[in-house]
C-alpha cells in the first residue's frame, strides 16, 4: 500500500482518491449480482473522488485493493479552488516544500484558483490554529522563574513509511483498558466497513500500522479508564491490546473474503500497546513481541 495520507485510497492507476459513499455486498439485494461479485472478490462498490477534483467509481477488492471501472476517472470542466482552510493550507504546505501530500500540480491550481477574499480568511483560520511563539516563551518564563532571553529552533528528522504492505481491513480491537490494571475488564473498539481503516506492516513485518482516520470523543475515551486531566493530551495511552479482528481474502480459505481473529501474546506473553494521536487522528501499536507470517500474525 502505497500511501501517506490515511483519508486516501490508492487506485490501480495510481491515483489517491477520497472515498465519498460505498455499497457493501451484503447490501445488494439482487442473487445474481452478489454471486457475479463474489466470483470476482469484490467486497464494495465506491463513489471516488481524485485530489484534482475528478470522480470515478471503483471496487474495493477483498484484497484491499482498489480496482476503478472503465471510463474512470472522470475529470471536472470546472475551476478547482480549495474548499477548506484545512485544504488550503496543505496546498500551501506542499507548495513551500514542507509536505508532500499532494501533487505540486493540484496545489498550485487549489492555490491559484482560490478567490483572494477566500485566500484571506483561509490564511486567517489558520494562524488562529497555530501554536504561537509567545504561547512557548510563556511556558518557558514559568518554569525557569525569569525572562526568556534566547530562542533557539530545533529541525527533528521524522521516518515516515511511504511504503507498506496493506494486508487487512480492520474490524475490531479488544483491550486491557489503562485504567484498569487487573487485567480482568476486556474494552471492546469496533470500526465500521464505511471507515476502512487498513492494517499494514513493514519491510521487516514485526511491526503493524493502523492506516485511516480515526475520531474518539470524550465519551469513548473515558470507556478505558481516563479522567480529563489524560483524556487532555495529545498522544493518549488506551491500555495494552488482548486481540485484533480483520477482514481479508487470505489463501488459507482459497482467497474467499472472512473475518479473522488474532489473540495477542499467545506464546510470548508481550502485549502490545494501544496509543491514539488527537492531533493525527491517528491509532499506533506500540512493543509487542508479533510477526507477520504467511499464516498470519504471530507471537
Amino acid at each position: 500500500m502505497v500511501n501517506c495520507n490515511p483519508d486516501l485510497v490508492l487506485a490501480d492507476d495510481g491515483g489517491n482518491y477520497l472515498v465519498k459513499s460505498q455499497v457493501s455486498a451484503g447490501e445488494v439485494r439482487d442473487k445474481r449480482l452478489r454471486e457475479a461479485w463474489a466470483k470476482e472478490g469484490i467486497v464494495a462498490q465506491l463513489s471516488l473522488e481524485g485530489t484534482d477534483g475528478s470522480a470515478a467509481d471503483g471496487f474495493l477488492m477483498g484484497d484491499g485493493s482498489v480496482r476503478l471501472v472503465e471510463g474512470s476517472p472522470r475529470r471536472p470542466n470546472r475551476k478547482n479552488p480549495a474548499r477548506s482552510a484545512a485544504q488550503y493550507g496543505a496546498a500551501q504546505a506542499v507548495l513551500s516544500g514542507h509536505s508532500h501530500i499532494l501533487p505540486a500540480a493540484v496545489a498550485r491550481e487549489l492555490v491559484e484558483q482560490t478567490p483572494a477574499a477566500e485566500r484571506s480568511e483561509f490564511m486567517h483560520q489558520l494562524a488562529a490554529h497555530r501554536n504561537p511563539e509567545e504561547g512557548a516563551v510563556e511556558t518557558a518564563e514559568m518554569w525557569y522563574g525569569r525572562p526568556v532571553e534566547t530562542v533557539t529552533e530545533y529541525v527533528d528528522e521524522v521516518h515516515i513509511h511511504r511504503h507498506s504492505a496493506d494486508l487487512a481491513r480492520l474490524v475490531e480491537m479488544e483491550i486491557f483498558p489503562v485504567g484498569d490494571l487487573s487485567g480482568k475488564k476486556v474494552v471492546p473498539l469496533a470500526f465500521r466497513q464505511s471507515e476502512n481503516v487498513r492494517i499494514t506492516a513493514n519491510e521487516e513485518r514485526n511491526q503493524l500500522f493502523l492506516v485511516g482516520a480515526v475520531w474518539l470523543d470524550d465519551r469513548t475515551l473515558e470507556r478505558f479508564g481516563l479522567g480529563p486531566a489524560e483524556i487532555n493530551k495529545e498522544l493518549i495511552s488506551l491500555g495494552k491490546v488482548h486481540s485484533i479482528s480483520y477482514h481479508a481474502a487470505k489463501h488459507v480459505h482459497h482467497f474467499r473474503p472472512a473475518d479473522y481473529i488474532h489473540e495477542f501474546a499467545e506464546r510470548s506473553g508481550y502485549l502490545p500497546d494501544l496509543l491514539w494521536s488527537r492531533l493525527n487522528r491517528e491509532l499506533l501499536l506500540s512493543g509487542g513481541s508479533y510477526t507477520v507470517e504467511d499464516v498470519g500474525i504471530v507471537n
